[in-house]
Parts: structure tokens; sequence; C-alpha cells
């Protein structure tokens, strides 16, 4: 790890997320454990992400009619 710089390894476990790699189990006993934990906290949030866009795409309306057509409790 002789070419790490602060801040890379967040790069790479946010890539590797968003690329649709799952989150290695050993992360917390490697040689490296700051590298490691950099790694996973950018792994994370691209997965906070990931799941914030799917959610938000799910709950809004993709058409205006869409939302007359359903019943609310208050209605």
């Amino acid at each position: 790890m002789s070419d790490y710089t602060p801040g890379s390894a967040y790069d790479l476990g946010y890539n590797a997320r968003m690329k649709g790699s799952s989150k290695p189990n050993n992360v917390l006993v490697a040689e490296n454990n700051v590298y490691w934990q950099e790694w996973e906290a950018g792994w994370e949030d691209a997965h906070q992400k990931i799941i914030n866009e799917s959610r938000n795409r799910n709950m809004s309306c993709k058409s205006p009619k869409c939302c007359k057509n359903k019943k609310f409790i208050q209605d």
C-alpha cells in the first residue's frame, strides 16, 4: 500500500458498490485497518445512496394522473 493516499480507499469502496460489488466479510481483519475503514465508509455511503434513490423513484408519481386514482384515508 505504498501508493495509498488519504481518501483513495473511500473512492475505491464507493466505486465498488456503485458497480454492484458486495462488501467483503474480512475488512476489519485486514493488516491496514485505516485503509479498510475508509473503504467501508465509501461502500456504505454508496449503498445508502442506491437505497435512497430507489425509494425516491418508487415513491414519486411517474404521471400526474396516478395520484388522483389513489384512495387516501383522509378522503
